[in-house]
Formats: C-alpha cells, sequence, structure tokens
C-alpha cells in the first residue's frame, strides 16, 4: 500500500550473494515496461551441468477447457530436483537449453498485490546441513557437572592435556542453549566451513567430525577444529542414533559420560523446504525471461571455495 500511495508501479528485486548485479538496470526495467509485463527474470547460460542454481523453465499441466489440453506457466526449479536429461538438453548451438535464475526480478505493484496472499508449493531440496553429536563414554576423564547454559567459541590450537575432550556428567548440560543474537549458531557455522576446506571428503565417504570440548563451568562449548578426522555420520553410542533410547537408559544407570561432536556429512543428509519467488510466475501468462551476460552479471559468493567462491567472483 505504501509503495501504491507513493507512486511506485514497479519493483527490481535483486539477491545479496550476487556481487555484480546492476540494481533497477534501465535496460531491464525498460525492457519490461515496453512489452507490459506483470514479472521478469533475468537469467544466465550455466557453467555446465552440475551447477547447483535454480533453473527458469516452463511448466506444462494438463487442462480441461475448450480452449486448450495444456497450460504453460513459467516456474523455478532446483537442478537438485530436475531430471538428468532435462539437466543435459542442449539447443542446436550446442548450448544448454535451460538457464540459470540469477535471482535478479522485476515486478509490478499491482501483480505483488494481486498473488501476495497466494499459497506457492514448497521445495523439498536436500542440503548438507552440519549438526551436533552428543554420544556416551566409558572413559573417566575430568567431569565437571553444572547446569548453566552453554556458548560457543572456536578453538584453532590443541589442547596440551590431552587429545580427547573432558565429558560431563549425564543431566549436566542443559536441553538448549541461550543464544539470542545466534552467536552459538554461527560459531558452529564458521567452525563447520573451515573443517570443510581443510577435510577434503569424497562423496562416498562419510563425513568429518570434530570433538567439541564441553565445559560447563564455564559454560563455553570449544570446537577443536584442527583435530577434525574422518569418521561415520553416527556412532554406535550416540543418542540420536538407531539406538538412542536404549543407549540413553544405560548411560544413566552406569553414569557414563556425556561427549559431543561436531559433524559435517560429505553428503545431504537433510531436507530443506524452500520457496522461490519464481514460483509465483504461475499466476500470470505475462511473465518473461531475461538473458544476460553470465560473465558481465553473475558473480554470486556462497562458497568458501569453487565456482560461487569469493576467488571466483573476483575474476569477474
Amino acid at each position: 500500500e505504501q509503495c501504491r500511495d507513493r507512486g511506485v508501479e514497479c519493483l527490481h528485486i535483486c539477491g545479496t550473494e550476487n556481487l555484480v548485479a546492476r540494481v533497477c538496470d534501465p535496460v531491464f526495467i525498460g525492457f519490461c515496461r515496453h512489452l507490459d509485463v506483470d514479472c521478469a527474470a533475468k537469467v544466465a547460460e550455466r557453467g555446465d551441468v552440475t551447477e547447483d542454481a535454480e533453473l527458469f523453465v516452463v511448466r506444462q499441466s494438463p487442462v480441461s477447457t475448450q480452449f486448450a489440453d495444456v497450460e504453460d506457466a513459467a516456474c523455478g526449479l532446483e537442478a537438485l530436483q530436475a531430471p538428468k536429461e532435462l539437466l543435459q538438453a542442449r539447443n542446436r548451438a550446442g548450448m544448454l537449453s535451460y538457464n540459470s535464475f540469477i535471482n535478479s526480478v522485476f515486478m509490478t505493484v499491482s501483480f505483488i498485490q494481486e498473488v501476495v496472499d497466494r499459497p506457492v508449493p514448497m521445495h523439498k531440496v536436500p542440503r548438507v546441513v552440519p549438526f551436533l553429536d552428543f554420544y556416551v563414554d566409558q572413559e573417566e576423564p575430568e567431569v565437571v557437572p553444572d547446569s548453566s547454559p552453554p556458548s560457543l567459541a572456536t578453538q584453532n590450537s590443541s589442547p596440551k592435556s590431552s587429545s580427547k575432550a573432558a565429558g560431563l556428567a549425564m543431566g549436566s548440560w542443559p536441553s538448549e542453549s541461550v543464544s539470542v543474537d545466534l552467536a552459538c549458531q554461527r560459531a558452529l557455522l564458521a567452525a563447520a566451513s573451515e573443517i570443510r576446506q581443510t577435510q577434503k571428503l569424497g562423496p562416498e565417504e562419510g563425513a568429518s567430525r570434530c570433538d567439541m570440548h564441553l565445559d560447563a563451568v564455564g559454560a563455553v562449548a570449544v570446537v577443536r577444529v584442527r583435530e577434525a578426522t574422518k569418521g561415520p555420520r553416527l556412532l554406535a553410542s550416540s543418542l540420536t542414533g538407531p539406538s538412542g533410547a536404549e543407549v540413553l537408559r544405560s548411560a544413566l544407570s552406569e553414569q557414563s559420560l556425556l561427549r559431543c561432536s561436531l559433524v559435517v556429512p560429505s553428503k545431504p543428509n537433510a531436507f530443506v523446504l524452500e520457496s522461490s519467488i519464481l514460483d509465483y510466475f504461475a499466476f500470470t501468462d505475462r511473465a518473461v525471461a531475461f538473458k544476460v551476460s553470465r560473465e558481465v552479471e553473475w558473480a554470486p559468493v556462497r562458497d568458501a571455495k569453487g565456482r560461487h567462491g569469493p576467488e571466483t567472483a573476483r575474476l569477474t
């Protein structure tokens, strides 16, 4: 309503990860205004068939009307959800037929107001999600019983006293950490990113495991990044494993110690439900794609290294 009251007729929406995005590109906006479309998306040629990018496609749905049997609608399709033959399809010039969406969208305010409350489908996308694996151990290192809320820090140097992190008595570590500003979560993500860079795992290898030193007295959980090693995603004594309930009962009766590891899987271990702005394109027949040069307008920074890393973006 504020846009309409201020006389704003259209919006240009850009993704923050693209360092060379042309905000309010006059050519793009002029193209859309000239064609009088409701929405449009910038697309670019894909680097190769394995690139993890959202594709701009036209979905055909069967309908039963006197005018047509098939309804065409523009939409987005995650590369991980696309069939292999679609990803490898090429045109007569030998180029990949389907282009990648570069997170640059034109929409009219009237169209946004019309579709903003309409439901869109959620995409079930497999992702690699680092997680904390709490497990029990029968060894007897130093025990620090306390119930203070934990915080998190990373530790790049190895400890001098012991090669294995100290355990805690069962019930002394809080079930939830108080982290209003998500500092613990950000520290875990930073540690997981560093582990990915140092531990080069193949797709068939299990995961990288990194011990965490649980110190309830100081309310700190220190990630021992440099001690990360290859190992299974779950241990036999993991509380979240198939026998987690039995392991927990045994640990409580035997007064076993609680330990924790940060686990970074080598392949997707979870599904993330995501929605795409391109899904709103299905509500209009006036949606188009605007193809641009990848070398000029697409330099995303999503990973620490690789095609979508900062070093590659600097070369654009």
